[in-house]
């Protein structure tokens, strides 16, 4: 767990810099980058907490930008060092150089951000909701507790990095045995973009690419049906893109909506969010994707009651 601090600036803040005596002090996450890559069969989660106290772009480029150097070497995902040697002193004391300079983001290593959106905190751009999974947690019961059973108590389970590790790196690494899979999600892809690009608002060749992936992944291992998974990759790569105060904004929801759903609001004038919500309610179970549907129906209240909304609610 690493405190994000709200005065985190720039990437030697989560790495490490060299300090007026020329010692190198490493970074909060670097010692645990360091006993992942000595322990490759093991995962490493690391959790990144309240990391939109600072602005993510300025303390994650360098780390964001390494991701994308990933490449496979044999059986393992390398990237490009995290340092270099100018990220160091002649004058270190601690022989630093040696410990870190040859440190890569190792393939056993997963990064998880808690964030909350409210007037402390800095809101996310583009470069980096590409690049994650954004999963909401605000489904509140204060009474599930009462229908637990406490005589079991759970059990941990040591689980081997191959099970998390990814096989594809590239739209290429899935053909062309996937290749049917792959064509029928970029198809599905092409037709949502047709609506999102009306507010210039469409996924690019990464979201498609991961996107993919999941899907992929998610049937390999039996872990969801073709459209649950899709529904979910919607909810959390897509929709959290979609912001603004503009009727165009309010014209995509709908049509999203109708996209998720099957129904025609669209087509409609007028204050249509409490229908929405009525017509959500009552149909849920025959929609596609019935996550992202209710994810919209809550957005399009907030256009009409605010004149603004975003998936930030």
């Amino acid at each position: 767990m690493i405190s994000v601090k709200p005065d985190w600036n720039d990437s030697a803040d989560l790495l490490g810099y060299s300090n007026i005596r020329g010692d190198f002090q490493p970074g909060p996450i670097l010692e645990t980058i360091k006993k992942a890559a000595e322990d490759p069969a093991n995962p490493y989660l690391v959790c990144l907490d309240e990391m939109n106290l600072a602005r993510v772009e300025y303390y994650f480029s360098d780390f964001l930008s390494k991701m994308e150097t990933r490449h496979y070497a044999g059986d393992q995902i390398k990237t490009d060092r995290l340092l270099s040697e100018n990220d160091f002193d002649q004058n270190d004391s601690n022989d630093s150089q040696a410990k870190y300079s040859n440190l890569q983001i190792p393939d056993n290593l997963y990064l998880i951000g808690t964030v909350n959106m409210d007037e402390t905190t800095h809101p996310f751009s583009k470069k980096v909701l590409d690049r994650a999974n954004t999963i909401e947690f605000n489904q509140i019961d204060l009474t599930a507790f009462l229908e637990e059973d406490y005589t079991d108590q759970a059990q941990s389970l040591k689980v081997n990095n191959q099970f998390l590790k990814t096989k594809y790196l590239n739209l290429k690494d899935l053909l062309p045995a996937k290749k049917d899979e792959v064509r029928r999600t970029t198809e599905e892809l092409e037709r949502l973009n047709e609506i999102l690009k009306k507010a210039n608002l469409q996924v690019g060749y990464r979201i498609r690419d991961e996107i993919n992936f999941y899907i992929v992944e998610a049937l390999d291992k039996e872990l969801l049906a073709k459209n649950t998974a899709f529904d979910k990759e919607i909810l959390q790569k897509v929709l959290p893109r979609i912001q603004g105060s503009s009727a165009i904004i309010k014209e995509i929801l709908l049509e999203l909506f109708d996209f998720f759903s099957g129904s025609s609001f669209s087509q409609e004038n007028g204050q249509l969010a409490a229908r929405v919500w009525k017509y959500y309610q009552a149909n849920q179970e025959s929609f596609k994707y019935p996550e992202s549907a209710e994810k919209i129906a809550y957005m399009l209240r907030r256009f009409e009651e605010d004149g603004f909304t975003s998936y930030w609610l």
